[in-house]
């Protein structure tokens, strides 16, 4: 490949890259936003969960442990666990795509 093609193809890489990342900070904050819901309106949750969960480890690890606990059966809940989990697949297709671009490129 020309230089000019590689350029192109490494540049969009790199947006792919930064779209994985803004993305994550995106589910990052919905993450919290939510918890911070749980932590108000489900105390008795909350407290149940240990202090490295609620207070060291990403909102998103807190998120799923309640929820594959079935601790809340909650319809905002589940709405909102819902639109932070769509971003999983973004994150994953635009982390993947800007791989197999890296590979092509290094070929």
């Amino acid at each position: 490949m020309s230089i000019d093609t590689d350029m192109l193809l490494l540049g969009l890489a790199i947006l792919a890259l930064f779209y994985s990342i803004i993305l994550s900070h995106l589910q990052e904050r919905k993450g919290k936003k939510l918890l911070r819901w749980v932590k108000m309106q489900y105390p008795d949750v909350w407290l149940s969960m240990p202090w490295a969960l609620r207070h060291m480890v990403t909102s998103y690890i807190g998120l799923l442990r309640i929820k594959r606990a079935q601790q809340i059966d909650n319809a905002y809940f589940n709405e909102k666990y819902a639109e932070m989990k769509q971003c999983d697949t973004q994150i994953f297709l635009s982390l993947f795509c800007s791989g197999a671009i890296l590979l092509l490129i290094s070929y």
